[in-house]
């Protein structure tokens, strides 16, 4: 039987000690000891250059190149970061307290721009014309941190035929119409969502949210959303029903429910 290459993540952490015991001769020629040896770090790339007693002058990568010019994890990196919704500031403090070599914030930056940006645009504008003009949308806030206290928000709105995120609105606290307060950030960031959709000349027929009372309030009372029907989710609505008939199982009079 041949030589089976075993099954791996793309990706692993590997300990530079241990990784640089595997060039102590020459992966090339296999025979030769290394005379020299030079590393180049940039960000999550590391590139290796040496010098065999056998052979000529090597190199060694531990990542490809996308288009020769950015280093493919590289762009992972700050693609994820960036569509997970991670703040690039806390994964440099996590990574820094690993010990792991991540992208400088110049390269962050000059990824975000040329790459990652303008990739997720053409995702987006793909997206959107998958989706009739006539649309049925599902819309949610995010909060950084529960309670009262949080600082942001991120309100999606969903497209309930495609699957497909139509819109994403970010929230600050301090944003007018919010004044310093948490709780108005989801229903600020449902108008603002849903009027940039309509700005885009889409028919919104009917939204489907949590029962927030502030939310359904600004349905009925905004004039720009006069014709759209203002659905409840099913699971939040269940969840309304069983917390009642939890409460009414504690009276006396209702032991069986």
């Amino acid at each position: 039987d041949g030589y089976r290459t075993p099954s791996l993540p793309d990706y692993l952490l590997v300990s530079s000690s241990i990784l640089l015991d595997l060039f102590l001769r020459c992966p090339a020629c296999g025979t030769g000891s290394i005379v020299s040896m030079t590393s180049h770090l940039n960000g999550s790339a590391l590139t290796l250059k040496w010098e065999c007693e056998m052979c000529q002058e090597q190199s060694w990568s531990s990542q490809p190149r996308l288009s020769g010019r950015y280093w493919e994890r590289n762009a992972k990196f700050v693609s994820a970061a960036h569509t997970t919704g991670l703040p690039l500031a806390r994964v440099a403090d996590f990574a820094d307290v690993m010990g792991l070599a991540v992208p400088a914030q110049r390269t962050v930056h000059d990824l975000l721009v040329n790459l990652v940006l303008p990739s997720v645009d053409h995702v987006y504008v793909n997206h959107m014309r998958d989706v009739g003009r006539g649309v049925d949308v599902s819309i949610d806030g995010r909060y950084d941190s529960p309670g009262f206290c949080a600082t942001n928000c991120t309100v999606s709105v969903i497209d309930l035929k495609t699957n497909l995120i139509m819109m994403v609105v970010n929230m600050h606290k301090r944003m007018r119409g919010i004044e310093g307060k948490s709780g108005r950030m989801e229903k600020e960031g449902v108008r603002e969502g849903l009027k940039r959709i309509i700005a885009l000349v889409y028919k919104i027929r009917s939204v489907c949210s949590d029962n927030d009372a502030k939310i359904g309030k600004m349905l009925r009372e905004d004039v720009h959303f006069k014709d759209i029907k203002h659905l409840l989710d099913f699971w939040h609505l269940i969840k309304g029903i069983n917390h009642d008939l939890r409460e009414l199982a504690k009276k006396k009079s209702c032991p069986n429910i």
